[in-house]
């Protein structure tokens, strides 16, 4: 299907942000994904320019002051931050903007604009925007920056685009030497393609190619069985229409997470090529032991299994249910979220009463709240049986029982939530 292409670079010229760029340099190009975008219609946060001319560091700090940005130089790369959080990237050359086209990552990337020369587009990157095909310029062009391997993945799950097959071809050559990107560079790429709404198509990708085994250094028999959680999880996303769009951690959003989580399966994070933040790092450990234990589980999963396991990932008990696929977990999950903040009895209210500290203030806080979850006692009934633990509790630490009977008293707490029967 042939896409329509956006040629009124009237509008180019008359944007505010570009107008003042044009007004100090006659020589300015607008490049890159920005005018990708404009020419398909798309909107696009930040614009990259080439200024074919010596620096000029007045002009840059004037341009500045007019945007009512600030100005950050980076080596060669003059930065201006606007007041909405938009960047607008300035690059000096004394070269011919063919020369830096040249150098550019895919066609569809390598096209310019210019007030006094209008659309320059020498590798027919506009044709490849209509077919909506990814074309790399060269094989030579991806070897220089091996990160271009999943820009190309990225990009085409963005744009709802196909690589084409001589740069997948290259793409599964040079596969390797993504090894030598850093990790940090690689991480913030793969997320991006993680939390695409129609990331399965790209995740398939990545594993017919190559590429995902190395990304996370884990055998390709296992990134097969996973991918058939990951289509399962996404198709179950799409038809329940949750958002899910809420950050997490290094902009990886919870839909982003729930793909990592079942994608990385049985892999190790250190020898991957992933550098995870603390946050991602320990949710996901949990949701992977919780993940390796439901493997085991062929039945039904009990409210009463349930509940030690949303304990395990306390925050965030929701996980489980999207990572099964699964609407009662779900609901159990909002239980379990409702028990936590509404407990009928908190656990430093718990501690100030009996004096209890440590590992048995936890185990008979726990208690409390598995019965509490498992619907053992109505919330009309709440206030007598919290009455009837706190009373035990208080005849502890009024001394009227020693820590060898503590046993027998914890009992008779099970007891009353369990049978709603009097302390006896």
């Amino acid at each position: 299907m042939k896409r329509l292409i956006n040629l009124n670079t009237e509008l180019l010229k008359n944007d505010p942000v570009n107008k003042v760029i044009l007004d100090f340099f006659c020589n300015a190009y607008l490049v890159g994904g920005y005018l990708r975008d404009f020419l398909l219609s798309r909107p696009s946060v930040d614009r990259d320019f080439i200024i074919t001319e010596k620096s000029d560091i007045n002009k840059l700090r004037d341009i500045a002051i007019r945007l009512d940005g600030k100005l950050i130089l980076i080596k060669d790369l003059a930065r201006i931050i606007l007041s909405n959080g938009k960047e607008v990237d300035i690059t000096f050359t004394e070269d011919p903007i063919i020369e830096d086209l040249k150098k550019r990552d895919f066609t569809i990337n390598a096209i310019a604009w210019s007030d006094m020369d209008g659309l320059i587009d020498p590798f027919n990157g506009i044709n490849d925007l209509k077919r909506g095909y990814i074309r790399a310029l060269s094989e030579d062009n991806i070897r220089k920056d091996p990160l271009r391997i999943l820009r190309a993945y990225r990009i085409a799950g963005e744009l709802k685009f196909k690589i084409d097959y001589k740069t997948r071809n290259y793409i599964k050559k040079l596969k390797r030497y993504i090894k030598y990107v850093s990790k940090e560079r690689v991480t913030k790429e793969f997320f991006k393609i993680l939390n695409l709404p129609d990331s399965d198509r790209i995740i398939k990708m990545l594993i017919d190619d190559g590429v995902l085994e190395i990304i996370l250094n884990i055998r390709k028999k296992r990134t097969m069985e996973n991918y058939a959680m990951y289509r399962k999880l996404n198709s179950f996303i799409k038809r329940s229409k949750y958002r899910l769009d809420e950050e997490i951690s290094q902009s990886l959003n919870h839909r982003g997470f729930l793909n990592l989580a079942v994608i990385s399966y049985g892999f190790n994070p250190e020898s991957s090529l992933l550098r995870l933040s603390r946050k991602i790092s320990n949710r996901l450990e949990s949701i992977h032991n919780i993940l390796k234990k439901l493997k085991k589980i062929k039945k039904r999963i009990r409210r009463e299994n349930l509940f030690d396991y949303f304990m395990e990932i306390k925050e965030y008990p929701d996980d489980i249910g999207f990572i099964v696929c699964n609407r009662r977990i779900l609901k159990e999950a909002e239980r379990f979220q409702k028990t936590i903040e509404n407990p009928v009895i908190r656990g430093n209210e718990l501690s100030f009463i009996s004096g209890l500290k440590g590992k048995d203030l936890g185990e008979l806080y726990k208690y409390i709240l598995r019965e509490q979850f498992l619907g053992k006692f109505d919330n009309s009934r709440k206030k007598f049986y919290t009455t009837q633990i706190k009373y035990i509790l208080r005849e502890q630490f009024l001394g009227k029982f020693d820590n060898s009977r503590k046993k027998f008293y914890t009992t008779q707490i099970k007891d009353i939530l369990m049978k709603g029967g009097e302390f006896r």
